[in-house]
């Protein structure tokens, strides 16, 4: 029942989540000027403005609907079509997952922070103008190029995790028998 399983990735307490399903059809849609679509899914009180808050968490679903949701989906439809050789072992499947879900929160952080340039509130003005002037922003309107910028942060993330340590040794002169 993969079709259901992707359903439940868009509750959040049991209940179908609007901000989630919104995403997912504004993703999934086709044309230009999704920026502003984001900013009302998640400004669906006709407010004219968002919190820093708010845009991390419109930033936390994005990745979410792309990165959870979707991935699913499509492996329901692999199920179905089942062809011999062309299936994603569910193994890779996972870890695939467990890799983008990686650099969800460094990604969401940044991209907050990209949008707000540490001003409180943004209007929706502010929020499409930032989705228009940044690469990487702008890419952020199609599934795929979500998870590809999820994947880029998550090797920053991995690679980030792995250098710490090796430059805390070298901090502590471990490697002085290299200098020779």
């Amino acid at each position: 029942m993969p079709l259901g399983m992707f359903y439940q990735k868009l509750k959040e307490k049991g209940k179908y989540d609007q901000l989630k399903l919104g995403l997912v059809g504004v993703l999934l849609g086709r044309g230009s000027g999704k920026a502003a679509l984001l900013f009302d899914c998640i400004a669906n009180d006709s407010r004219a403005s968002l919190e820093s808050a708010e845009v991390r968490a419109l930033f936390d679903a994005l990745f979410h609907v792309s990165a959870d949701a979707l991935p699913v989906l499509v492996k329901a439809q692999e199920a179905e079509s089942e062809t011999p050789g062309q299936s994603l072992a569910s193994s890779k499947f996972t870890e695939y997952i467990t890799n983008l879900k990686a650099g969800k929160d460094s990604l969401a952080e940044r991209f907050t922070n990209l949008v707000m340039k540490g001003r409180g509130k943004v209007t929706q003005q502010d929020f499409v103008g930032a989705f228009g002037s940044d690469e990487n922003l702008k890419a952020l309107e199609t599934p795929i190029a979500v998870r590809v910028a999820l994947k880029r942060e998550a090797l920053i993330v991995q690679s980030a995790a792995i250098s710490k340590p090796a430059l805390t040794l070298l901090g502590k002169g471990h490697l002085e028998g290299l200098k020779k």
